[in-house]
């Protein structure tokens, strides 16, 4: 939805405390399409990225796509949650705290 590429790393064999570690770290493109993945083993892996990814996202269409996020947006669904939060915890007195 957010028009994004996606990438997950992870570890492979034991760690110091003995939990098992899988591997198979991938890429994934904005439209789900899995790019690269990587084995259970040790490896490095790569994608060479499109900058304007979604420009053709509609399977076998040539025509380009615009999604404007900004223009698009539906502030009343997430209006909410951009409400400033309130703590009943006090602001850490090592760094400077400046209320907006």
């Amino acid at each position: 939805d957010n028009h994004v590429y996606w990438v997950a790393s992870n570890l492979v064999g034991k760690d110091a405390s003995g939990a098992n570690f899988f591997g198979s770290s991938m890429i994934v493109h904005p439209s789900g399409a899995k790019l690269v993945q990587a084995s259970g083993c040790e490896e490095f892996v790569s994608a060479e990225l499109d900058e304007d990814p979604i420009k053709k996202i509609v399977p076998g269409t040539s025509r380009d796509q615009i999604f404007d996020h900004i223009e698009d947006r539906n502030l009343d669904s997430y209006r909410d949650i951009l409400a400033e939060g309130k703590s009943v915890f006090e602001p850490s007195k090592r760094i400077p705290y400046r209320r907006r």
